[in-house]
């Protein structure tokens, strides 16, 4: 199973007017008859793309005859676009996320409505049109004046209840089969040092509370799902209480997923203890990657989407998440949608798999300093496994994760970024030496899911990036 989601945005920017439902269905008409079951569609950030009683809508007061020189813009021919085809809707009278939700069911897909909630894009500009009214007006209600940690305070009963008024008027308006609460846009609710996580747990049993009226009201079953920061330890760390969540019987079920960085290595062994069987646990992929914080961000590739969906299957997982999968990687990768659903459907396909890491554990206002400052990356890096320096007479081990390995005896290729040559064992067997750190490696050496790499060298050098080429 695959589930979807979609910025809104990215159906809005990118073409004129009278080609926006066109565009809007060329995102969701090829998801009919795949491995995709679930589309999510998100009606807002911290503003609205549609007319909704409790966000403001973004550049409310628009005139598209003024051009990008408007100040809600910030001379973005992007947000100029964006701009003129949500005032073109509703001028039709066109709900964008009704329209999409619709949609989605009459290809036979089950729609969702997922929120954000506690979205701060543009952190660092005070004045950019992404930011709702109330945290313009009530920067005291911030939870730190550093750009990306200063979304709303979690702590102040305003800010809940705006988050709760929203919430209910999103299940109240939509006819979905469930509706989500993305906590993984943005992980930061309180001031660190002063979380309190029993005040979501309690917004948590309103929400379940409005989704099991609206089971009542309407004769069909209506879900509540969360995703959240891919381990329990980040969860934890930012006042969010999964594990009572669950206890309570408060949610359907739950995605754990990276903040913007692909991780192969989410513990979905830990999740599974806190979840029982009971709980479906989704593993969300990303479309960047990198191998440790200021590390080359690359697109993913076929091979790379197959090998972190494999190694998602094999850590226990109930299904993919992709989260923003923008047409440009769809584009490079259009059979996704039928074979990254099953592990079945991925066998024998050429994957990729990387050496990863959990990018939640940074704090955000880490994450926004080493993508913005790169200069600042290196006091990170020590708290991962790469970039690793490696010397004589200090083997170097680290822990690569792959997919299912096949019964059928064949061959992966070991690619390892270092200026030195290197010498490397792979689950206790030596692999010839190869002068450009690329290693044959029998599929015979390798286990399902984690495997135990150590590597030498006869001088001083640095492993910036570790990846293992192969059948899913």
């Amino acid at each position: 199973m695959i589930i979807y989601n979609i910025d809104p945005t990215e159906m809005l920017h990118t073409v004129s007017e009278v080609q926006v439902l066109d565009n809007i269905n060329s995102f969701i008409d090829p998801l009919a008859d795949t491995q995709v079951k679930r589309f999510c569609c998100c009606p807002a950030s911290s503003v609205a793309f549609a007319n909704l009683e409790h966000w403001e809508i973004f550049a409310n007061g628009f005139v598209p005859s003024l051009g990008v020189d408007q100040p809600a813009l910030c001379g973005k021919p992007s947000r100029f676009r964006l701009a003129a085809n949500l005032h073109y809707l509703r001028q039709q009278g066109i709900d964008q996320t009704e329209y999409s939700l619709r949609r989605a069911r009459e290809n036979g897909l089950s729609p969702y409505v997922s929120v954000r909630m506690n979205d701060i894009h543009d952190g660092e500009n005070p004045h950019s049109a992404l930011h709702c009214r109330l945290w313009k007006e009530h920067p005291e209600w911030r939870i730190s004046t550093i750009p990306y940690e200063n979304g709303l305070n979690y702590n102040l009963l305003p800010v809940r209840e705006l988050f709760l008024r929203r919430i209910f008027e999103i299940i109240e308006r939509y006819d979905a089969d469930g509706y989500e609460c993305d906590w993984t846009r943005f992980p930061m609710f309180f001031p660190r040092g002063s979380e309190h996580p029993e005040l979501i747990t309690d917004m948590i049993r309103k929400i379940q509370q409005k989704t099991n009226w609206k089971t009542t009201v309407s004769g069909r079953k209506r879900h509540l799902s969360v995703r959240v920061p891919g381990t329990p330890d980040a969860c934890q760390r930012i006042g969010l209480d999964v594990q009572r969540w669950i206890a309570e019987n408060l949610i359907d079920d739950l995605t754990v997923a990276p903040f913007l960085t692909l991780d192969a290595e989410l513990p979905i062994d830990q999740w599974r203890i806190l979840a029982g069987s009971d709980i479906k646990i989704f593993y969300g992929l990303e479309i960047k990657y990198s191998s440790f914080p200021g590390g080359e961000r690359r697109h993913v590739e076929r091979e790379d989407i197959r090998g972190a969906a494999s190694a998602a299957w094999q850590s226990g997982a109930d299904g993919i998440y992709l989260f923003n999968f923008f047409k440009s990687t769809i584009a490079n990768y259009p059979e996704m949608f039928t074979e990254i659903g099953s592990p079945e459907t991925l066998r024998g396909k050429e994957a990729r798999f990387h050496k990863t890491w959990h990018d939640v554990d940074l704090t955000l206002a880490e994450s926004d300093s080493y993508m913005r400052f790169p200069e600042t990356a290196a006091r990170l890096q020590n708290r991962f496994e790469l970039p690793r320096p490696v010397s004589p007479g200090t083997p170097v081990r680290i822990k690569l994760y792959l997919g299912s390995i096949p019964q059928q005896p064949s061959e992966y290729i070991l690619d390892i970024e270092c200026a030195i040559p290197l010498e490397v064992n792979v689950n206790g067997n030596e692999s010839p030496e190869s002068p450009s750190n690329r290693f044959k490696i029998p599929s015979k050496w390798l286990l399902s899911g984690c495997n135990q790499l150590q590597i030498s060298s006869k001088e001083d050098g640095i492993i910036t990036r570790i990846s293992m080429s192969g059948n899913a």
